[in-house]
C-alpha cells in the first residue's frame, strides 16, 4: 500500500503518513483486514481516495496570498452584483412562486412544510418550485450572457 501511495502522491513522507493514518483509522473503527472479504482491493481503494483528498487539498493551499487577495476582491464585486441580480430576478416572480422560492431557498423549508404554511398541496408546491427555479435560471443565464 505504501508503494501505491508513493506512486500517486510522488512524496514518500506524505505517502507514509497517509498509509499510517489509514491503518490507525481502521484500528480505531475496529475494522480488521482479516474480516474484509477482499482486503487488498479495499485497502487499495481507501489509499486511492485518501490520496485524491490529499492532492485536492494540496492544490487548494498552493495559491499565494497575493493571488488570493486579488481574486478575492474581484470575486467579492462579482458575487455582490450576481446576488443583486438574483434578488431582482426573484422579486420579479409571480407572488406564489416568489413565496415558494423564498421559503425553500432562503428560509430552508421543505415542500411539506411549505404546503402547510401556504395552504396548498405538496404537488402544487413542487410544481411552483420547479417553475420558479426554471424562471430564475433562465433569467440569470440571460443576464450572464
Amino acid at each position: 500500500m505504501l508503494r501505491y501511495a508513493q506512486q500517486l502522491l510522488r512524496d514518500s513522507h506524505r505517502a507514509e503518513d497517509l498509509v499510517h493514518d489509514l491503518f490507525l483509522h481502521l484500528l480505531e473503527k475496529g475494522i480488521s483486514p482479516a474480516f474484509i472479504h477482499n482486503a487488498e482491493a479495499y485497502l487499495k481503494r481507501a489509499v486511492y481516495l485518501r490520496c485524491i483528498r490529499t492532492l485536492t487539498a494540496k492544490k487548494t493551499t498552493a495559491l499565494t496570498v497575493d493571488t488570493l487577495s486579488t481574486h478575492e476582491t474581484e470575486n467579492r464585486v462579482y458575487f455582490r452584483e450576481l446576488k443583486s441580480l438574483h434578488l431582482k430576478t426573484v422579486q420579479s416572480l409571480p407572488e406564489r412562486q416568489k413565496n415558494v422560492y423564498i421559503l425553500h431557498y432562503f428560509a430552508g423549508y421543505n415542500k411539506t412544510e411549505m404546503a402547510r404554511i401556504l395552504h396548498a398541496s405538496p404537488k402544487t408546491i413542487k410544481k411552483q418550485l420547479q417553475t420558479s427555479k426554471q424562471k430564475v435560471r433562465i433569467s440569470m443565464m440571460q443576464l450572464r450572457a
